[in-house]
């Protein structure tokens, strides 16, 4: 998981209404509908942590990594200080994204 949102029917909340595909500049309505099925598929907490590897940096300046790293509690995580919502790691992080997924790792 990288910058995860952990409550996207609230953090969400701003961008209700109509928007504008920055590639297409199509436009487009999120409405409350959209909200009530963030919310409806709502999981209270993770059960395996064992099954999440989470990144995130402290400088994000669109979500409170925080709220991220309390949920995904138990879980291997990566926090970096510094950084942005772009996650300017990631790239280095690719080794350890892969074992973890068990890519390249003899068996």
């Amino acid at each position: 998981m990288v910058n995860p949102v952990v409550r996207p029917y609230d953090d969400l909340q701003p961008w209700r209404g109509m928007q504008t595909n920055l590639h297409t500049g199509e436009a487009f309505e999120v409405t409350q509908a959209h909200f009530d099925e963030l919310l409806a598929l709502r999981v209270a907490r993770i059960t395996r942590p064992g099954r999440y590897f989470l990144l995130v940096e402290t400088g994000d300046e669109v979500l409170d990594y925080h709220d991220a790293v309390a949920f995904y509690g138990g879980a291997c995580q990566y926090v970096r200080g510094g950084g942005d919502h772009t996650f300017t790691e990631f790239a280095t992080q690719l080794p350890a994204i892969l074992r973890f997924a068990g890519i390249g790792v003899a068996p």
